[in-house]
């Protein structure tokens, strides 16, 4: 195994320590991990990880746009992630947006 190689896995964000552990357990028995490496995963939750995506789309939108546009220094957004009887609602707002453009 590669032990460079960092690991990110999403679950859901109802999940607790214990079902957290199994998702590691199950990496190791899938092979992406020994259990030596084990530090190279990481357990995101799935609200936060679709916000970063969505944060990364918006950022490459307004670098598009920034070009003298006078686009708002004010970034704001919300994820609201439907499904499996939960409803996970992650709202956003990033100030001077034009520091990341």
């Amino acid at each position: 195994m590669d032990k460079e190689t960092r690991w990110i896995l999403t679950v859901p964000a109802i999940w607790g320590d214990r079902a957290k552990h199994f998702m590691v357990e199950a990496a190791v028995d899938a092979g992406l991990v020994t259990p030596s490496s084990q530090d190279n995963i990481i357990i995101a939750l799935e609200p936060e990880g679709a916000a970063l995506a969505c944060w990364e789309d918006l950022l490459q939108a307004a670098r598009d746009l920034s070009k003298g546009s006078g686009l708002s220094q004010t970034l704001r957004y919300m994820v609201v992630d439907c499904g499996g009887g939960t409803v996970d609602v992650n709202t956003r707002s990033q100030q001077n947006v034009h520091d990341y453009c």
